[in-house]
């Protein structure tokens, strides 16, 4: 103690300052703890302050290493059958700034390896057609969400035109909107067949044409059509073409000006002929092609089969689909062994690809009917799929190819619920926020349990039936939410010290609750010494960082003791800026300072 006395113009004050005391406060739990016992008194006076004076400590980086003890991890897009799909994330140290790099290689691992043709050991097919899978980041949370959602087979030619079922989103007037000389919209038959009403000079793209601006799927689907009808011409003239367009080649649908160069996969069917060597079917498979292929098999031209208008049920059908990453052309004919198997095209992954279906002659020479697509369940506007199920409820799914059809998520023909399934390596489970590496688990029919992440189904309720007049629930995906919020996201800019002794005079705005949160209220007085800014500097040779950090001023906060206390224990924490405790590696030291209280008389 000491007695500092102030002169002043005719007063004299004295200021008894009492004496500081310094504790140093270590933490070797590795759990952001730092809980000091001492031998012996330590007397805090009422009306005491306390400072925050100086941390140092190590603790594990952040950032993630992706390599081969934990990159490979098991899924399956259905549930049941027991499928093992194995998905595959690019080596490499994932920062703080690389969450939205991880989320996209965990997405593109999975969907790159789903298959709309694959078969198990005992030759039955695990079909997971239409069903796309996203790894993404609640922004407002910061936990990882892993869903499974199923793609709608959208009937291209099936609008209602005079009940508005027809989304806005696929375009069939460009040409017209460009002001293309000859252009003609896209028309619908009574058939339900898609067409132009007039022809143009042969092979001319851009004049009557239809595509979709919601990207096509991103894991396994197709792009499907069947020759509604056709007539027999006497020289060889494209008669239509579907195809598959990236970004670049989608505004240039928008501007009327694509060419074949822009198309990265199609297939084109000319009007049949008497010739051998003129009217059949044909196929690019590499973006900047100029001229199609010819579809041969066995030396001979493949030309349509069956295009009867009357009775459509046998008819010729083709499509584009994606499986395994690479985008195959078929085409299937009543007498050709199942199917004409087009040439491959391995996919960039992640890449969004666009639907379009060309016409080149008129609607009474031919028409294409069941023009159905695959489209990307998290394409825009946010609310898809469910916009488009509203607007067109009878959806339907073809069933004249010797594909299997879209996966529907409501159950199986036994009975059992299709749900994911997700099996990790347990660091990468923690690092995303999962309490175990199996985020879900089978339990017996009709019984999935959460465990290392909660499980939720969606389903877009009250769709209206235009058939039979009621309403039903669809059942479109399922999400995996982690339990706490990503590794790296709790990095934060700065740790808060929280004392576990006293009660201090300090405030925090951050609700505790996410109902707090979410409603902006919550804030509340806390037990804080000090909000710490936080400079991290990597250590060579070794997978930790260091932190120290020392204020050049002491503030100080008020101990609202009521008395005063003799402790021999002085708690500390060392929290996240979600009051997560921070883990520490090594020994951990903190050291605090504790005034008494200072008395003042004039």
């Amino acid at each position: 103690m000491y007695i500092l006395i102030i002169l002043q113009k005719n007063k004299i004050t004295t200021v008894c300052i009492m004496s500081q005391k310094l504790i140093r406060l270590t933490c070797e739990s590795n759990d952001g703890i730092f809980n000091g016992k001492f031998d012996q008194d330590v007397e805090i006076k009422k009306g005491s302050d306390i400072a925050f004076k100086s941390l140092t400590l190590e603790r594990a980086s952040d950032n993630f290493i992706v390599n081969s003890s934990n990159q490979s991890f098991n899924f399956s897009s259905t549930g049941y059958p027991p499928q093992s799909q194995t998905g595959v994330i690019t080596n490499g140290t994932y920062e703080q700034d690389d969450t939205g790099t991880l989320m996209n290689n965990i997405t593109n691992a999975m969907n790159k390896v789903c298959s709309m043709t694959a078969v198990d050991g005992l030759g039955a097919n695990l079909n997971q057609m239409n069903l796309q899978w996203r790894a993404s980041v609640d922004e407002n949370e910061d936990t990882v969400e892993i869903e499974c959602k199923r793609s709608l087979f959208f009937p291209l030619s099936q609008w209602n035109v005079s009940e508005a079922l027809y989304n806005t989103e696929f375009v069939r007037n460009a040409p017209i909107i460009q002001g293309v000389t000859d252009a003609t919209e896209v028309t619908q038959t009574t058939e339900a067949g898609l067409g132009r009403d007039d022809a143009g000079p042969a092979g001319v793209l851009n004049e009557s044409y239809m595509f979709t601006a919601i990207p096509f799927i991103k894991s396994t689907g197709a792009f499907r059509v069947r020759l509604g009808s056709m007539t027999v011409g006497t020289d060889d003239r494209p008669a239509a073409t579907i195809g598959l367009t990236d970004a670049a080649g989608l505004t240039k649908l928008r501007n009327a000006t694509i060419t074949l160069e822009d198309l990265l996969y199609a297939i084109r069917v000319d009007q049949p002929s008497a010739s051998a060597t003129q009217g059949g079917y044909s196929f690019i498979n590499k973006k900047g092609s100029a001229t199609t292929t010819a579809v041969e098999t066995g030396g001979n031209l493949v030309k349509p089969e069956n295009y009867d208008v009357d009775d459509t049920s046998a008819n010729d059908m083709f499509e584009i689909r994606l499986d395994n990453n690479s985008v195959i052309g078929s085409i299937f004919q009543e007498t050709v062994a199942i199917k004409n198997l087009l040439p491959s095209l391995p996919l960039a992954e992640g890449i969004d690809l666009y639907p379009v279906v060309f016409f080149h002659m008129d609607i009474n020479t031919v028409t294409l009917d069941m023009v159905q697509v695959s489209l990307d369940p998290f394409g825009n506007p946010d609310d898809f799929p469910n916009q488009i199920v509203r607007d067109n409820p009878q959806l339907e799914d073809s069933t004249n190819s010797t594909l299997t059809g879209p996966v529907k998520f409501e159950t199986t023909s036994l009975g059992i619920p299709y749900t994911p399934q997700v099996n990790m390596n347990l660091a990468l489970a923690n690092y995303l926020g999962y309490k175990n590496g199996t985020l879900i688990e089978f339990a017996g029919v009709d019984n999935f349990v959460s465990k290392g992440g909660l499980l939720t189904k969606q389903i877009i309720p009250n769709l209206f039936d235009p058939i039979s007049g009621g309403t039903y629930n669809l059942a479109i995906g399922f999400k995996i939410k982690a339990v706490t919020v990503i590794t790296n996201a709790i990095n934060g800019d700065s740790y808060l010290v929280d004392t576990q002794t006293f009660t201090l005079d300090s405030f925090d705005s951050y609700g505790l609750s996410k109902a707090e949160r979410d409603a902006n209220s919550g804030g509340s007085r806390r037990n804080l010494l000090a909000v710490i800014p936080v400079v991290e500097q990597p250590i060579v040779n070794s997978s930790t960082t260091r932190v120290q950090y020392e204020p050049n001023t002491l503030d100080y906060i008020a101990i609202k003791n009521k008395s005063d206390v003799i402790t021999r224990q002085i708690k500390m924490r060392l929290l996240n800026s979600r009051y997560e405790n921070v883990i520490t590696a090594g020994m951990a030291t903190m050291s605090i300072l504790i005034r008494d209280p200072t008395n003042m008389d004039a």
